[in-house]
């Protein structure tokens, strides 16, 4: 997942899926993104907030955040 696209549901606009932020399990807590394709600002939202596309379809989408969620996510600085 990580390096892929993810369509953002409320805009259809692109985003970059850049890094996963693990539990000790093992298990995906947050995804870290940038916001469009252009941005070089990233954001961290639910994991469970990406859909994976399985098949067919044109990818993954960023399906729950609305836009003022989606607004509101806090910043991860990039280094």
């Amino acid at each position: 997942m990580i390096g892929t696209t993810a369509g953002v549901s409320f805009s259809g606009e692109p985003a970059l899926i850049n890094d996963l932020i693990l539990t000790n399990t093992g298990e995906a807590r947050y995804a870290v993104i940038s916001p469009d394709l252009l941005s070089i600002n990233q954001i961290v939202v639910d994991a469970n907030a990406i859909t994976v596309g399985q098949g067919d379809t044109d990818g993954g989408r960023v399906r729950d955040p609305d836009a003022q969620t989606f607004a509101a996510a806090p910043e991860y600085p990039r280094e």
